[in-house]
Formats: C-alpha cells, sequence, structure tokens
C-alpha cells in the first residue's frame, strides 16, 4: 500500500474518530440541557418524571415514556398528567442553546390521561406560569388517543369528560404574553376527531356528543342536551317551574370556526352552522311555584355574554318541536308542536351592532303552514324588536287537546288566512292583525273538564264573530296592544300578542282602523 493512501486513510479515520468524538459531546450536552431544564426550568411550575429519555442530534429528536407531570400547587389537575410517549422532532438546538427557547418542526404527545380540577382561571394563570419565560414554538402539535375530565372537587364529581380525543395544531406557540392572555396559546389552524363527549351543564342538566371531527368544516354528530331525569322524577326535584328538555340534533355542521383571543376577551367567529333534523321536546309542570327570574330578550343575552361572538348564519333544516304544558289535575298535559321546521338566523353577534333576524317556517300541529319571522335590534340602548307572521289553512280542531286542557275551551272552525305584524320593547307592544276565516265557534268545558259549560259558550259566542261579518275581500281586522311579563320567555310574550290580537278580531267590529 502506497504511503499517500495509507496516510489519507488515516485522516479519514481521525477524521471520523473526531467527529464521533464531537456528536458523543455534543449529544451528552444537548442531553444534560434537555434534563436540567425539565429538573429546573419546567421544575419551578411542575414535578416531572419520565422512564426513558432518548435523543437523537442528527435528525433534532427527541422522546420521553413513561412520562408524569404533577403541578406543584396542585390547582391545575387531581391526579399526576400521564402520557403514554412524548416525541419531539426537528428541534432547532441552536435556538436552543442561544435562548433556551423551542422551536421544534413537531410534538406528538400519546395517550394523554389528565383529572383537571375546577378552578378559578386566573388563579390557575398566575400560580402555574408567572415563572414561564420560554418560548415554545412548534409547527405541529399533535395530542393523539387521549382522556381529560374535569374535576368538581368539591363534592368529587365530573363535570367534563372528553374520550379519545385527538387534535392536530398548526402553527402552536406558548409564551409569557399567551399564557397571561384570556386564550393560553397561539395558533394558526387546528384539525380535531373526538370521540364522547359529557358536560355536565346544571343540577339538572347534561350535554352529550357521540363524536366530533373536522373535514373541511367542524362536524358534531349526535348532540343531546337533555334533563338528566325524566319528566316525572324531574318533578319532585323542583321547587319552581323548570322546563324537562331533550333537544337531539343527529348532525351540526359548522363552517369556519375560530376561536382566538381580541384584546382583553375571546372571540367566537363562525360563518355559518347547520342543524339537520334538529328534534326539540320541551315540558312544563305549571303546577309548580312561578320562576319570577326576569328573562332579558335574545339581543340583550348577546349583548352581555361574557365574551365576543360573531357568528354570521345559522340554519335549521327539517326540525321539529313540540311543548307540552300540565296546567290542572283534572286532565292530561296538552301539546303544541310544529313539524317540517325550517329556520335561519342571521348575526347573531355582539360586535357590529346589526339587527339579528329570525326567519321560521314549520307546519302547526303537522298540518297547518306556518311563516314566523322576527327581527331584535338596539336603538339608544334599548331593545327592540318587529315580529311577522302568517299560518294558512288551520283547521282549528286541530288544537283542542291543547285548549282542553290549558284553555278550558275548545273550538272548530277553520282560519282560512292569519296575518299578524307587531313590534316594541321589553315592555309593551302594538300591532295589527287581520283574517280570513268561517264558521268559527268555540265552547266553554266545565273546570273539571267533563263537559261544555253551555251558559258560558252561549254568552261568549254572541260576543264572537263566526267569521261572516266581512269586508268585501273576506277579512277582519284586529289591533295588538300587549304589555309583557317580564319573567316569562319571549314566545310567551309572542302569544301574548297573537292572542290579543284574535280576541279583538273575533269580538271587535271587524274593520281595519284608518
Amino acid at each position: 500500500m502506497k504511503k499517500s493512501t495509507k496516510k489519507g486513510i488515516q485522516i479519514i479515520v481521525a477524521a471520523l474518530t473526531l467527529l464521533l468524538a464531537v456528536y458523543t459531546a455534543l449529544h451528552f450536552i444537548v442531553k444534560i440541557k434537555v434534563e436540567k431544564m425539565l429538573k429546573v426550568e419546567v421544575a419551578k411550575s411542575f414535578e416531572i418524571q419520565y422512564k426513558d429519555l432518548g435523543l437523537n442530534l442528527i435528525s433534532g429528536n427527541v422522546s420521553l415514556s413513561m412520562l408524569q407531570v404533577k403541578s406543584i400547587d396542585t390547582v391545575l389537575w387531581v391526579n399526576p398528567l400521564k402520557i403514554n410517549r412524548l416525541e419531539i422532532k426537528g428541534v432547532n438546538y441552536f435556538e436552543l442553546f442561544r435562548s433556551g427557547n423551542f422551536k421544534m418542526n413537531s410534538v406528538l404527545l400519546d395517550a394523554v390521561k389528565g383529572d383537571f380540577v375546577k378552578k378559578d382561571s386566573n388563579n390557575v394563570a398566575k400560580s402555574a406560569t408567572k415563572d414561564f419565560k420560554k418560548v415554545v414554538s412548534i409547527k405541529k402539535l399533535i395530542l393523539k388517543n387521549s382522556y381529560f375530565t374535569q374535576i368538581d372537587a368539591k363534592n368529587d364529581s365530573v363535570l367534563k369528560e372528553f374520550k379519545n380525543l385527538n387534535v392536530h395544531i398548526e402553527g402552536f406557540k406558548l409564551d409569557s404574553t399567551s399564557l397571561a392572555s384570556k386564550i393560553p396559546i397561539a395558533y394558526e389552524a387546528f384539525h380535531i376527531n373526538s370521540g364522547p363527549i359529557h358536560v355536565n351543564i346544571s343540577p339538572f342538566e347534561n350535554l352529550k356528543i357521540d363524536s366530533v371531527y373536522t373535514d373541511g368544516k367542524l362536524i358534531i354528530l349526535g348532540f343531546q342536551l337533555a334533563s338528566k331525569y325524566d319528566k316525572v322524577a324531574l318533578q319532585s326535584k323542583l321547587t319552581k317551574e323548570r322546563d324537562f328538555i331533550d333537544l337531539q340534533i343527529p348532525t351540526i355542521e359548522i363552517d369556519n370556526f375560530q376561536f382566538m383571543g381580541l384584546e382583553d376577551s375571546i372571540l367566537l367567529s363562525i360563518t355559518a352552522v347547520e342543524l339537520h333534523k334538529l328534534n326539540l321536546e320541551m315540558y312544563r309542570n305549571k303546577l309548580l311555584a312561578d320562576d319570577y327570574e326576569v328573562k332579558e330578550l335574545f339581543y340583550k343575552k348577546i349583548g352581555n355574554l361574557p365574551f365576543k361572538i360573531d357568528i354570521g348564519n345559522v340554519a335549521i333544516k327539517n326540525g321539529e318541536i313540540r311543548y307540552t304544558e300540565l296546567v290542572n289535575k283534572v286532565s292530561k298535559a296538552g301539546e303544541i308542536y310544529f313539524t317540517a321546521l325550517n329556520s335561519t338566523i342571521e348575526n347573531i353577534s355582539n360586535l357590529n351592532g346589526s339587527p339579528i333576524i329570525f326567519k321560521n317556517k314549520a307546519n302547526l300541529m303537522g298540518v297547518a303552514p306556518i311563516n314566523l319571522a322576527w327581527t331584535f335590534r338596539e336603538n339608544s340602548n334599548e331593545n327592540l324588536f318587529l315580529v311577522e307572521g302568517t299560518v294558512m289553512n288551520f283547521d282549528t280542531k286541530e288544537i283542542n287537546s291543547f285548549m282542553m286542557s290549558n284553555l278550558r275551551a275548545k273550538s272548530s272552525g277553520t282560519i282560512q288566512e292569519l296575518y299578524f305584524t307587531f313590534s316594541g320593547n321589553a315592555y309593551s307592544s302594538t300591532g295589527d292583525i287581520k283574517m280570513k276565516y268561517e264558521d268559527f265557534k268555540f265552547q266553554v268545558l266545565k273546570k273539571d273538564r267533563s263537559g261544555v259549560n253551555d251558559v258560558l259558550t252561549f254568552i261568549g259566542n254572541i260576543f264572537t264573530n263566526d267569521g261572516s261579518n266581512t269586508n268585501d275581500r273576506g277579512y277582519r281586522f284586529g289591533t295588538i296592544e300587549t304589555e309583557r311579563d317580564n319573567t316569562k320567555s319571549f314566545f310567551n310574550y309572542i302569544w301574548k300578542n297573537v292572542n290579543d290580537g284574535l280576541v279583538s278580531t273575533l269580538t271587535g267590529n271587524g274593520e281595519k282602523e284608518k
């Protein structure tokens, strides 16, 4: 072998040996740096245990297995946060050595299990993040096959539960600034795929979701907001009126969902929402004590939310609503319902001051087409509204089951056309109504609903026009003038206005006011 060749081999071997030595030294230094950060920097707020630390300088990868994280002051979670596997790829070592900040291509958190405590958010941020001085920047943050609960430590109950949660966040950033804000992280985009979700809404209602995922849109499957007890059991737990509720929505589609910080608040921004085959059942026992809590109008409720909201459009497609009310012990509860419900709500927002507009189409009692629209707006700090509606081809016998129980009356005859418009504020309203109807009669029932009270029926029909005394186009007209009971819902307010107009039309002179 020539001396030059031999010398060249020796140089290569020496260079490789040197590189290996340098790599080993760097590997040792970086590992010490990472371990120091875990034991010193992070340990200011958290206790961390792990089984194995893997490190690859060439690829910039770091991994930890069987990781357990415990909050020092125990305000964040009950038990140690468990992470089966933590994988970090593409660590920027130059940035790590220069400033101590973490800049990474991706982070994978596999099989995380955490039991969080319900606590005041300000206290949590203050106690757990006051010493956090670093910047964490991740191109892709992946949470896989994880399980989380939120616990009410006072009574050891589960408030929220998330099963099989998978989240992919792009452009993740965490620093002292973000931690001090309403939303503790910044991100560019996110994707989610979750199993069952359970939320304890109140002592009386639960929210359940079968699954959530993103596929261009945010899709929610198997949404249910329902009372914890059946109708009978609920009554024994109430001291005043409260609705039994069962709201089920098989599919919800949300377009362009964004959740972000806005100045000193939080903004929920959505372009459009579609609720498919919404089914709502409500039941109220009026024999219980009245609920005298003041009910705010929708516009004011949106304005008083503790966060900012901006939803362009909500659409209900092919829904159904049933409302049952028990008002006496001698007859069964009366029911009123709407089928083939298609609705839109435009501009649910407390940002731009534009009116909130509701438009609804349905079949009253499953047979009579009804259109109902209302608009909320604010003028000089006064909440105003406008309601317009029509009902067509309604055989009044269809609503007798509700009237007999709730109004102690029943009727016959057909409302061919009904139009009403009224407007007002949170205190009073006025409007107009016109009807085209024929052969209308009603009967007042005895108190026990066992038969007809002939005397009251006879007197009532004397003052009620059967639809024969009309103008040349077959219409009778009436007026609306109503005061609101602010302990009742807006739907009660609508009914009071329509009812006042019906009485005016049936018993008045039937002429249009000039």
